[in-house]
């Protein structure tokens, strides 16, 4: 069993490369890149960051030869073989037979897959605030932060087989609104998946402000998205629990944000609809096509990280260069969207598109989103009656503080949840 543990590890790891990488020889992954005829691949050749093309070149003489495209993927435990660029071309195409082979097998019950100890890590980019960077965690069935509840012998019944909503928790970590949806998603006839990405990735922050305020966007997101991807492919194999043709995803905030990214990379035979709440366009950006149906929602009041009261969440815009291009380092993993022309990277001085920007943009060209409001309500529809707060980013004189509005009054709770129900309903 411990041999077939890391077989499996491996081939989880293989998920998370850039396939792109990945020609399946090494001769082929030089001839791909190789413009110029000299038998290897210069900076100039390379289409992915400098960062990656360092870590392959492993005598660090400027240049990338078979050998060392060898060595890298001997080292990360990435089969090579026959087969070209069927890889790299098939994970840029969002059809169901990508997907399927995408799919990752998870072992028999009760294989766990914990992440290395200490591979992320956090980085003080300025006082009080940081980025995560190392290798981030994939989704452990086994881990205590997990938590797969099945609706209760007194609750409604949907069908034999009960739906299954995946929750991704919010940035500042799970808490009300995660539980909250969890317990009336179970009332209602629907299974649950809920789990903490930052504990999976070793972070003991709770009691903490850590991710509420002192990590970046984009990090929190990372890290969200990885552990939630990697959680629907677990899902789609529990079959004999819950039915996979029937699986929603669920985000609020940071976990908004990762929900309207899946929604562009799950597959529709198993994926009805993305419910994105409260979703901020910094951080990974907003993928350019969807392959799922998408509820964008937003509170009226959302004003959460604003820099005045009225700088709401759905028309909130940002400098590109707090962006990051997902895509480009995991494009088997993550879609392609507008942090591609919009980040530190690309066009870092310009803004990036508003939510309700992107939505109109998406519409037009036939994608399947709409735009929910809720009256009455501010980030976090489920968190409670409306708080009027703050909240202050990192320490010391680069510290910010900004708006941070959250819950929401009267019925707007139940009418949030009902609609969720019914359009889960509707699937039938």
């Amino acid at each position: 069993m411990p041999f077939i543990s890391l077989r499996l590890m491996a081939l989880l790891c293989c998920l998370c490369m850039s396939t792109s990488l990945l020609a399946r020889t090494p001769e082929g992954a030089v001839k791909n890149k190789d413009t110029n005829g000299d038998g290897k691949v210069d900076l100039s050749e390379w289409d992915k960051t400098k960062k990656i093309f360092k870590k392959i070149d492993k005598n660090g003489d400027g240049y990338i030869t078979a050998n060392e495209f060898a060595a890298h993927w001997t080292i990360m435990d990435i089969p090579f073989d026959e087969g070209g660029q069927q890889a790299a071309e098939a994970s840029k195409s969002p059809d169901s037979s990508v997907h399927k082979k995408q799919t990752v097998r998870y072992a028999e019950q009760g294989a766990c897959y914990p992440a290395p100890r200490d591979a992320a890590k956090l980085i003080e980019i300025k006082p009080g605030f940081h980025k995560v960077d190392g290798d981030l965690a994939i989704f452990d069935p086994c881990h205590s932060s997990v938590n797969f509840s099945l609706p209760g012998l007194f609750s409604t019944k949907l069908a034999e087989k009960p739906p299954l909503m995946i929750i991704a928790l919010g940035g500042g970590g799970v808490g009300l609104s995660e539980t909250e949806m969890a317990n009336r998603m179970n009332a209602r006839g629907v299974a649950t998946l809920l789990f903490d990405a930052y504990e999976l990735n070793g972070f003991n922050y709770k009691g903490t402000n850590l991710f509420v305020s002192g990590v970046s966007n984009e990090s929190r997101q990372r890290m969200i998205y990885k552990a939630a991807f990697t959680a629907y492919q677990w899902a789609i194999q529990q079959g004999d629990k819950v039915d996979t043709s029937r699986i929603f995803i669920n985000g609020l905030s940071n976990g908004g944000s990762v929900a309207v990214n899946l929604a562009g990379m799950v597959d529709p035979a198993h994926v009805r609809t993305v419910f994105a709440e409260g979703a901020s366009p910094s951080g990974l950006g907003f993928p350019d096509k969807l392959t799922v149906p998408l509820w964008l929602i937003y509170g009226s009041l959302d004003n959460y990280g604003g820099k005045t009261k009225d700088d709401f969440m759905m028309t909130r815009t940002e400098l590109c260069k707090i962006n990051f291009d997902y895509h480009e380092i995991e494009p088997s993993l993550a879609p392609a969207g507008f942090a591609k022309r919009c980040s530190r990277f690309q066009n870092p001085d310009e803004m990036v598109m508003t939510p309700k920007a992107w939505y109109e943009k998406l519409k037009a060209q036939g994608e399947p989103v709409e735009l929910h409001e809720y009256e009455n309500a501010a980030h976090g529809i489920l968190l409670g009656p409306i708080t009027r707060k703050h909240v202050v980013y990192g320490k010391g004189p680069t510290a910010r503080e900004r708006f941070a509005w959250t819950g929401s009054e009267s019925d707007t709770p139940d009418r949030y949840i009902a609609d969720l129900i019914g359009a889960i309903k509707a699937t039938y």
